[in-house]
């Protein structure tokens, strides 16, 4: 079983990460299934970049 695949089976339940918008790290989390939750114009953030919170959830929770 691929690394991945155990980190998904050892979390049961959601997982957020916020996420600077323009950054390329955005191609990983839509390959690894994180959905958009919500957008914002940088002004929760150090950088003052766009940013969004992502989440991740089992197959069944989606």
């Amino acid at each position: 079983m691929s690394e991945d695949g155990r980190a998904r089976i050892r979390c049961a339940e959601a997982a957020d990460a916020a996420v600077i918008a323009r950054i390329c790290a955005r191609a990983f989390y839509e390959r690894h299934g994180f959905t958009v939750l919500d957008t914002n114009d940088g002004d929760r953030n150090m950088e003052s970049l766009p940013d969004m919170t992502r989440r991740w959830a089992p197959h069944s929770a989606r």
